[in-house]
């Protein structure tokens, strides 16, 4: 069975929606109810399947088949929320390993990661 109600925090529509005006397209009315309100750490969510659509829309309005690598190579740290700035006061990567496994379902829940330590390698599951 497919589990299709995963989601995703709505900033991740604002970094699209940014990219796409920024490469001279107009933003259809799908987004604009998608977008939030600049400047607040919105805790909504969006269904995965909406996102989909949404990026689907900005490769078509684009024409740019790479949008995905275009919108992530502008994600900072702040881009996700407290987990981002959580990870980048982690002392060692092994605490960010743990922390990224333990809260990065309060993100999202399109994935979910495991590790185990095998002599000196770590394995994600």
């Amino acid at each position: 069975m497919i589990q299709t109600d995963f989601s995703l925090p709505v900033q991740y529509t604002r970094q699209i929606a940014d990219q796409v005006s920024r490469m001279g397209a107009a933003l259809p009315p799908s987004f604009q109810r998608y977008l939030g309100e600049p400047g607040k750490d919105v805790v909504e969510k969006i269904p995965f399947a909406v996102f989909q659509d949404l990026v689907r829309t900005s490769m078509q309005l684009t024409a740019e088949p790479a949008m995905g690598l275009l919108v992530g190579e502008r994600l900072l740290v702040h881009s996700h929320g407290l987990l981002g700035y959580a990870a980048l006061s982690s002392a060692s990567l092994r605490q960010l390993i743990e922390l990224f496994e333990r809260y990065l379902q309060v993100r999202t829940n399109l994935l979910v990661t495991r590790h185990q330590i095998v002599g000196q390698d770590i394995r994600f599951h």
